[in-house]
């Protein structure tokens, strides 16, 4: 697993063989003091640091130190497995250090300071150990509390999408189509009934296909509605339905030359294509078209075997030989979990080096906090990590995602993609959309006893 990118926050405030013990005296008196805190950018104190570089204690702290901080019994798991650590002993080599490079009685007041604060770390390390909820417990009760959340909303109307700022010249456009089909996809393996909200979302394609937007031709459909589609088609039983068969024409019809779908598919019966083009950010988007590839490969894998592992193939390269993945919709994260879900759904290990960049950028990311981003990228960047094998320490995403539930049993509203052009981009995030996010890396993730 890749190291967190932690360093030290403490620092020299004045150039000088002291400012280093001064400040690591410090920080210790801090922790004493109950002081257990990161800053903004995740750097760490003196202490904390200590213990993370310690071969016992180290992995206890980086577990410890994942979640929300500013819960006390979270704090005080952290200082007391810090304590646990050699920081006596270390304190005293740094001493040793400083000490000769002294001029005379320069240090007697830091002696002193020194004796007071391993004198106090020493009393401080018999404290008995805080009793802490096994998380466990606490994933089993944030997975009930998220279903509940999710029961409440049983067609999944707070995934629509709503503009009121004049939109292809009306005063309010809704598209309740794109977060349907996420969420149902993501809850597919939940105890929830999404009869009725899938049924609603592969009703709604226009003759030519599945657009954000359904009735309004002004947009294109697209490769991602596509590929979604026909994923659920085939899990619900759907895939000889007439608008499932013309998706997957329309996707083959839109495969460049080295298979990697387009995002738009202008070549539908209700679309200008010349005036999509001009209209449309054009461009490659890794999520709709490893999405559009899944699709083809969940829908009819016997015919479309080959055109996918060519599609694939081709953006396995693309992950190669880029130091990142862009869309004109989606984060960096995002397009890596998309496409190593994609990777590993159709043939896993087949990019066997594709997937291993695609896992170290994800856990490049990973904060000490445990998260990988926000909640949403968190969750589904946490779900392809442990399909691929890749999280040695579940328990510090698990206990981010838990940490950061809300009361009603629900997730804030991330923002998952941007919105279309109009005239500039925002973000468009849903709770549900979140919420269905986070009970599947939840439900997927299991939490080790150790």
């Amino acid at each position: 697993m890749a190291e967190h990118p932690l360093q030290p926050a403490t620092r020299a405030r004045d150039a000088g063989p002291l400012s280093d013990l001064e400040a690591a005296l410090e920080a210790c008196a801090d922790l004493l003091d109950g002081e257990v805190r990161l800053a903004p950018d995740q750097q760490v104190p003196w202490p904390i640091q200590v213990a993370l570089d310690h071969a016992e204690h180290g992995p206890w702290v980086r577990r410890f130190l994942a979640g929300d901080l500013q819960r006390p019994s979270r704090r005080d798991a952290v200082r007391w497995r810090v304590l646990q650590a050699d920081l006596p002993q270390t304190l005293r080599e740094l001493a040793a250090r400083t000490f000769p490079l002294l001029a005379r009685g320069e240090g007697e007041q830091v002696q002193l300071r020194l004796s007071g604060v391993l004198s106090a770390l020493d009393r401080a390390r018999r404290d008995p150990p805080p009793q802490l909820t096994a998380l466990s417990s606490e994933r089993v009760r944030a997975l009930d509390m998220a279903t509940r959340f999710l029961a409440d909303d049983p067609e999944l109307d707070e995934t629509e999408e709503v503009h009121r700022w004049g939109l292809f010249g009306r005063p309010e456009v809704r598209g309740g189509l794109w977060g349907r089909m996420v969420a149902c996809e993501l809850l597919a393996e939940s105890r929830l009934s999404l009869e009725t909200p899938l049924a609603r979302a592969l009703r709604l394609a226009d003759a030519d296909g599945w657009r954000t937007f359904p009735t309004h031709r002004d947009i294109p459909p697209d490769a991602e509605l596509a590929g979604l589609a026909l994923r659920l088609a085939a899990r619900a039983g759907w895939g000889g339905h007439s608008a499932v068969l013309r998706a997957e024409a329309a996707i083959v019809d839109h495969l460049d030359e080295d298979g990697i779908p387009q995002i738009w598919l202008v070549h539908g019966t209700r679309t200008d294509p010349d005036a999509a083009r001009r209209r449309w950010p054009q461009g490659r988007c890794p999520v709709a078209a490893s999405s559009a590839l899944l699709g083809l490969w969940n829908h009819d894998t016997a015919a479309h075997a080959d055109r996918v592992r060519q599609g694939l193939g081709a953006i396995a390269a693309w992950v190669v030989s880029h130091p990142q993945l862009t869309s004109p919709f989606y984060s960096a994260s995002i397009c890596d979990a998309r496409v190593l879900q994609a990777l590993r759904g159709v043939l896993p290990g087949h990019w066997r080096s594709a997937e291993a960049v695609l896992v170290d950028r994800m856990l490049a990311r990973q904060e000490v906090s445990g998260r990988l981003g926000n909640s949403l990228e968190t969750a589904l960047c946490g779900v392809e990590l442990h399909r691929a094998g890749a999280l040695d320490w579940p328990e510090t995403l698990v206990r981010a995602l838990v940490d950061s539930q809300m009361a009603d049993g629900g997730w804030g509203p991330d923002v998952v993609r941007a919105t279309v052009l109009h005239p500039t981009s925002s973000g468009f995030g849903s709770r549900v959309v979140t919420t269905a996010a986070c009970w599947r890396a939840l439900s997927s993730i299991q939490v080790p006893e150790r």
